[in-house]
């Protein structure tokens, strides 16, 4: 009976360091991709943020003074039109590239600025990028939001 205690006690001790290693590579599998999906959420969110930026720039060309981007060809753009002009190409390329990433309602409310810029839709493709970013949608009317 001694011999078959010792023989159970190495088995337990044996499974205990087996599933303290199997625990330890789940928890780190887990970790890596809670890590990976933050990186993911904050290259969304700059993205997210340079598009904002520029349908500012789209609804108000004067604009640009309030924000630091860091593009020289916009930095040596002088006329509204040329600026107008040139953050609706970002825009688009923004939209294009947003294919990969973005949700089906981020990716229609920017087309919709684009095709038609204006506050109201601003701020829509604003909450659909809140909403896919953070999971938070809001109850509140656009003009609760607009400035005036």
């Amino acid at each position: 009976m001694g011999e078959i205690e010792a023989k159970d006690i190495i088995s337990v001790i044996s499974l205990l360091g087996l599933g303290g290693v199997l625990g330890a590579w789940i928890k780190h599998l887990l970790e890596r991709k809670k890590e990976t999906e933050i990186k993911i959420q904050n290259l969304n969110e700059n993205k997210y943020r340079s598009i904002l930026v520029f349908m500012r720039c789209v609804l108000n060309p004067n604009s640009i003074k309030q924000f630091d981007i860091h593009d020289p060809n916009f930095q040596n753009i002088k006329e509204e039109a040329e600026m107008n002009e040139y953050s609706n190409q970002k825009l688009k390329e923004f939209y294009y590239n947003s294919l990969l990433y973005a949700s089906d309602q981020v990716l229609v409310s920017i087309k919709n600025f684009i095709e038609n810029p204006s506050e109201e839709n601003f701020f829509k493709s604003a909450f659909a990028m809140r909403k896919d970013l953070w999971n938070r949608s809001s109850k509140s009317n656009i003009e609760d939001w607009k400035l005036e």
